[in-house]
C-alpha cells in the first residue's frame, strides 16, 4: 500500500508543471493603478525622489524585500538573499524551490513594517509566487 501511495505521488509531481513565477508583473494598489518606485531616493530626505518614478515590477519588490538588512544575518542567509535578488529582479520567468519561497515570503512579511509595503501589494506577491499559503491564511 505504502508503494503505491508513493508512486502515486511520484506521478502527480511528474505530471503537474512546475509555478514559473513572472516577476516582471507589475504590482498594483486597490484600484488597478501600479504602485511607483523611487529610482534614486533622497538619502537626506526619506520623502524625495531625485530621479524619476517608475511602475514597480514585483522582481523589484521581492529584491528589495530581499535587500533589507537584518541584524544578525548569518552569512550563508546573506548569500542566499543577494543571489535570489540578483536571479529574479528582472526575470520573466522562474521556477522558485520551496527554500527560495519560504526565503521570499520571510522577507517579504518583514518588508511590510520595514519598506512600508502595503498588504494589498504583498498579497499579490503571494498570489505569484506561492498561491497556497493564501489558502490556508484564511
Amino acid at each position: 500500500m505504502k508503494s503505491v501511495l508513493v508512486a502515486a505521488a511520484l506521478a502527480v509531481a511528474l505530471v503537474t508543471p512546475a509555478l514559473a513565477v513572472d516577476f516582471s508583473a507589475p504590482v498594483t494598489k486597490e484600484d488597478g493603478e501600479p504602485y511607483m518606485e523611487c529610482l534614486k531616493p533622497d538619502p537626506a530626505n526619506a520623502n524625495n525622489c531625485l530621479a524619476p518614478t517608475v511602475p514597480m515590477t514585483l522582481g523589484h519588490m521581492v529584491a528589495n524585500a530581499l535587500n533589507v538588512p537584518a541584524p544578525g544575518l548569518k552569512n550563508d542567509v546573506i548569500v542566499a538573499r543577494g543571489l535570489l535578488a540578483m536571479k529574479i529582479r528582472e526575470a520573466r520567468s522562474v521556477d522558485l524551490t520551496a527554500q527560495e519561497r519560504d526565503l521570499i515570503k520571510a522577507c517579504l512579511f518583514e518588508s511590510v513594517e520595514r519598506l512600508s509595503y502595503r498588504p494589498v501589494a504583498v498579497v499579490q506577491a503571494l498570489r505569484a509566487i506561492d498561491p497556497a499559503s493564501l489558502e490556508s491564511a484564511k
